[in-house]
C-alpha cells in the first residue's frame, strides 16, 4: 500500500499542470514519467491562448493561504470524461534554501512529495516519504512547465516565504534529506 501510494503521488505531481492523453494505470516507471512530463508540457504550450495581459505575473502560483502556494493543474483528458469540471490546486509548501539548493513539498495523505534543485534547476531530485521514511527518489529534467519546475523557479525567483511548523509553542523551519525530515528552530 505504501509503495502504490508514493508511486501514484509521484506520478501526481510529475503530470500535474499537463493535459493527457495516455489511459495508462497510475504506477509508471520513471523513465515513461519523464517523457510524460516533456510530452504534456509541450501539448499544454501548444493548447495555451496568445493573450496579451496588461501585467506580467511575477509568480507561477494561482492562490496563496497563509505559507502554502497553490498551483494549478490541468484536466486531463481521462478527468474531463470523468466529468471533472474544475482544475484541482496542489499546495505547496517552501522549505527554504540549503547549501545551495531550493526545496518545496507538498503532502498528500500521508505521503510527503519533497522536490529540490539548484540555481539553475536542470535536475529536479524528488523524494516520496512515509512516515519520514524515504519511499523513492528520482531525477528528473527541470524547466519543462512542470509544477515542480514552477514552484522551484518561484523560490529560487524570491517568490515565496519559507513554511514555519509550530510545536509546543515553538516554531521551525523544516527541511528533508535523503534521512527525513528535519526541523531548526526559528531564531
Amino acid at each position: 500500500m505504501k509503495q502504490y501510494l508514493c508511486i501514484l503521488t509521484l506520478a501526481t505531481l510529475a503530470a500535474c499542470g499537463q493535459p493527457s492523453n495516455e489511459t495508462a494505470a497510475p504506477a509508471q516507471a520513471p523513465a515513461t514519467e519523464q517523457n510524460q512530463i516533456a510530452e504534456a508540457s509541450e501539448a499544454q504550450e501548444a493548447q495555451a491562448p496568445a493573450q496579451e495581459s496588461p501585467a506580467v505575473k511575477a509568480h507561477g502560483y494561482g492562490i496563496k493561504d497563509g505559507l502554502e502556494y497553490g498551483y494549478e493543474t490541468a484536466i486531463s483528458d481521462n478527468d474531463a470524461k470523468a466529468g471533472q469540471v474544475a482544475n484541482k490546486v496542489m499546495m505547496m509548501r517552501y522549505s527554504g534554501e540549503k547549501d545551495g539548493k531550493y526545496q518545496v513539498h507538498a503532502k498528500d495523505g500521508g505521503a510527503i512529495m519533497v522536490i529540490e534543485c539548484d540555481k539553475q534547476c536542470d535536475y529536479i531530485k524528488t523524494m516520496v516519504f512515509v512516515d519520514n521514511q524515504m519511499m523513492q527518489k528520482e531525477m528528473l529534467k527541470g524547466g519543462n512547465g512542470s509544477i515542480a519546475s514552477i514552484a522551484l523557479a518561484d523560490a529560487i525567483n524570491g517568490q515565496l516565504e519559507p513554511y514555519v511548523e509550530e510545536s509546543k509553542g515553538k516554531k521551525y523551519h523544516i527541511w528533508y534529506s535523503e534521512k527525513g525530515k528535519s526541523r531548526e528552530e526559528v531564531q
